[in-house]
């Protein structure tokens, strides 16, 4: 089993971490065609995504002495064994050294002493064959100085797993757990859309806890979508409290968002639930699988108010959030293109902080959102079956899956879902 077995997805970033394997096992083949080593890797992404295990694998993949430093001292004694392990790897080289969450280094934001002295350190050792590998969740808070070339030549981009990936590493993870045959992997992808490494592991734990706990010989879909609920997005799925009427004002809502969605962009839900942020409260959400248009976002953001006032013939209240959302989208347009290109005039040409420009702008804005509302209105009023299905579902099963999504609404759009 080679050590990068042991990341699971992550195809293209596994490769670059072999070739940089390969470059120092066979270090012939690299300088006769006059390539040099590079001198360090950063790995730059948020926390649970593996950065860590990833630079472990190359250091154990290499078979060169390697040493570790992490922030665990005061700013005195960190320094010095910072120095230390960067004379301790000179003596050793060929070797590596892993400076974990390096821009932990410095507990203070306004001090460059500690990323001073990892250049300076760096420097040092630059015409030894010490390889630095670095995991940071936030490149951008370190000096400019201590990322160009000649320090870390190689950088990567470690991003939350995509659907591929996700689905790979709940594979892994099932493995080990018996889960009940009433949920597919996809939709367990999902499910857990968007979620870090971390959070696919604790919420796949999680789901065998509830199935122990239940005494179930099986982890249910349940379990796993009570697990993603509480675990990721803490929220309750009891709403079991809930006043009928809000249960029912919750799912029509969410149906608005679901039939918008899927009739401008197929496919894109990942999943919808109802769930409860507090006591007796019945609120819900959907999370989408791929980036939308603008126009299709707005609409969707407008559909759980539209689809509430075309059922019950009066204003919704309780959106909000969805309508400022939608209105700073269509303030960002306004702010980049004016109103040219919205409604194909251009008032003034001022689109700067003046006055009349910022008026001009609420005003493009009211107009522009009146029109969405309108539009969405009349796509949900177009299909109010498919709404009525969408609603009836979530009230019955609570949380729709991807797989439950998709053959609902494949009945009634024109085009199918890619």
């Amino acid at each position: 089993m080679s050590a990068f077995d042991k990341i699971i997805g992550y195809d293209k970033i596994k490769t670059e971490l072999m070739q940089i394997s390969d470059m120092i096992h066979r270090p012939d083949a690299y300088a006769a065609l006059g390539a040099r080593m590079p001198k360090g890797l950063l790995l730059d992404g948020e926390p649970g995504l593996g950065k860590t295990l990833m630079a472990m694998a190359l250091m154990e993949d290499s078979g060169l002495p390697c040493f570790t430093v992490r922030r665990c001292r005061s700013e005195e004694g960190f320094l010095k064994t910072l120095e230390e392990t960067f004379g301790k790897a000179a003596d050793a080289a060929p070797s590596m050294i892993l400076l974990d969450d390096m821009d932990k280094f410095s507990s203070d934001e306004f001090s460059t002493a500690e990323f001073t002295a990892v250049q300076g350190c760096m420097d040092k050792v630059w015409d030894k064959p010490v390889f630095v590998i670095a995991t940071v969740n936030d490149a951008d808070t370190l000096p400019d100085s201590l990322l160009r070339c000649g320090r870390f030549d190689r950088q990567i981009i470690v991003h939350r797993p995509d659907t591929e990936d996700a689905e790979e590493i709940i594979r892994h993870y099932l493995e080990r757990q018996v889960a009940a045959p009433d949920i597919a992997i996809s939709d367990l992808a999902m499910l857990l859309v968007h979620s870090s490494c971390a959070e696919l592991e604790s919420a796949l734990n999680e789901a065998a806890v509830y199935a122990a706990y239940d005494r179930s010989s099986t982890i249910s879909a349940a379990h796993f979508i009570r697990a993603v609920l509480t675990t990721v997005h803490h929220v309750s799925p009891d709403i079991s409290d809930a006043d009928k009427e809000d249960q029912e004002a919750s799912a029509r809502h969410e149906a608005g968002h679901i039939a918008v969605m899927e009739l401008l962009a197929p496919g894109s839900v990942a999943f919808a639930t109802l769930c409860s942020k507090r006591p007796r409260d019945c609120s819900g959400f959907i999370l989408r699988n791929s980036r939308l248009d603008m126009e299709t976002n707005v609409m969707t953001l407008l559909a759980g108010k539209s689809a509430c006032e075309l059922h019950y013939g009066k204003v919704a209240i309780g959106c909000g959030d969805d309508l400022s959302k939608a209105a700073a989208q269509i303030r960002r347009r306004v702010e980049t293109l004016g109103s040219n290109g919205i409604l194909g005039v251009n008032v003034s040409g001022r689109y700067d902080g003046s006055d009349i420009g910022k008026m001009e702008r609420e005003t493009i804005l009211r107009a522009e959102l009146e029109r969405y509302l309108f539009k969405t209105k009349e796509l949900l009023a177009a299909n109010r079956d498919l709404v009525q299905e969408l609603a009836d579902a979530l009230l019955k099963k609570q949380t729709l899956l991807h797989s439950d999504i998709q053959s609902i609404c494949g009945r009634y759009r024109a085009v199918p879902a890619a």
